[in-house]
C-alpha cells in the first residue's frame, strides 16, 4: 500500500492501532488508512478514539478489511470511519476515494480559515465539541454567578435561544430550570 501511495504522499507508518493513535495526535495527518485487524488496537477502536479526541477528530479515516459482510462494514462506520473498503479493493477506486476525501477535507479547512463571518446555522460543530461545551455550560449554571445569556455566550454560542435549545435536549430541562435547582443550596 506504501508504494501505491509514496509518489503523490508523504506516508507515515505505524505498526499497531496504539503507535497509528500517538502519531496522529504527534503529526496531525490529513488521512488515515488503517486495517480493521491490528495487534493491539483493532482498526475499529483506533476509529473511536481518532473521532474521540478533540485534536484530531476531523481527520478523514478510511478502514480496510477482510470482512466483506454487511455487519462488518456497519461497526466500521459506526465507529466513525468516513470510509470502508474490502479487500481485495481496486487500486483506482482507492486512490480516487483518497483524493476525494483529501479534496473534501481541504474545502472544509479553506472556508473555516477564510475571513468570511460565518451565519449561526452554516458551521456545524462535532457533537462531541457541543458535548463538552453543554457540560461546561451546566457547571457554570450550578454555580449561578452569570446569567443565562452570558452563560451562552462565555461556551461559545451566539445566539441564547439556540443555546436554550441544545441544553433542553440534552438535559431535558431548559437551563433557567436547571439553575434554579441549585439556587437553593
Amino acid at each position: 500500500m506504501k508504494d501505491l501511495l509514496k509518489e503523490k504522499y508523504n506516508i507515515l507508518e505505524a505498526e499497531n492501532g496504539k503507535i497509528a493513535l500517538n502519531m496522529a495526535i504527534k503529526h496531525l495527518p490529513d488521512l488515515i488508512v488503517s486495517d480493521v485487524v491490528m495487534p493491539v488496537m483493532a482498526g475499529t477502536e483506533l476509529c473511536a478514539e481518532i473521532k474521540n479526541t478533540i485534536k484530531i477528530s476531523h481527520i478523514p479515516i478510511i478502514l480496510l478489511t477482510s470482512r466483506s459482510s454487511l455487519i462488518y462494514k456497519l461497526e466500521g462506520l459506526e465507529s466513525g470511519a468516513d470510509a470502508y473498503i474490502s479487500k481485495p479493493f481496486n487500486v483506482d477506486e482507492f486512490k480516487v476515494r483518497i483524493k476525494k476525501l483529501l479534496e473534501t477535507s481541504n474545502r472544509l479547512k479553506e472556508k473555516f480559515s477564510s475571513n468570511d463571518h460565518f451565519i449561526q446555522n452554516e458551521v456545524i460543530i462535532s457533537s462531541l465539541d457541543e458535548h463538552i461545551r453543554l457540560k461546561h455550560a451546566a457547571l457554570l449554571l450550578e454555580q449561578g454567578k452569570i446569567n443565562i445569556s452570558e452563560v451562552s455566550y462565555k461556551v461559545g454560542f451566539k445566539n441564547p435561544k439556540y443555546f436554550s435549545k441544545c441544553f433542553q435536549k440534552k438535559y431535558g430541562e431548559s437551563p433557567k430550570k436547571y439553575s434554579t435547582k441549585f439556587s437553593d443550596i
